[in-house]
């Protein structure tokens, strides 16, 4: 009798860790569905911009009309801030329109794809802070930011 009673408990608790990990792979979805949104601007120098929903930013991948329009050198890399949510950590610590982000996690970046997959990894170590490398003007600052 004991042993039924320990094998219905194994698979009690089975089926238990079956359901959280379907509930956490249905809330991933609808992440990756809210941030799967890339979209090209319709002015005729397009450039590739998205928003960020789980860093509350709207970034650009950095092309030579947004070079011109920021004063952005040409040695400059990494993904323009266009806009940052009002409700979100990085307003909280001071993240703002033209801020270039070059580095997450201490990993250079250029495009939009790099940022994601930087976010990606950090979600699946079970992290809830990313850090960024931020570009302002001739300065480079380090912000910690939390992942909604």
């Amino acid at each position: 009798m004991g042993e039924i009673e320990t094998l219905e408990s194994v698979m009690i608790e089975c089926r238990d860790a079956l359901q959280a990990c379907s509930e956490k792979a249905k809330e991933e979805a609808e992440i990756a569905s809210r941030d799967n949104d890339t979209k090209r601007d319709q002015n005729e120098n397009s450039y590739i911009y998205k928003e960020i929903v789980s860093l509350g930013l709207t970034v650009a991948e950095i092309n030579t009309q947004l070079r011109n329009q920021y004063d952005i050198s040409e040695d400059t890399d990494g993904l323009l801030i266009l806009d940052v949510n009002g409700e979100s950590d990085a307003r909280d610590k001071g993240l703002r329109r033209g801020d270039i982000i070059s580095e997450i996690q201490q990993r250079e970046i250029s495009q939009i794809v790099d940022l994601e997959k930087e976010i990606s990894v950090a979600r699946d170590k079970g992290r809830l802070v990313v850090l960024l490398g931020i570009r302002r003007g001739g300065d480079f600052l380090l912000v910690a930011l939390r992942m909604s």
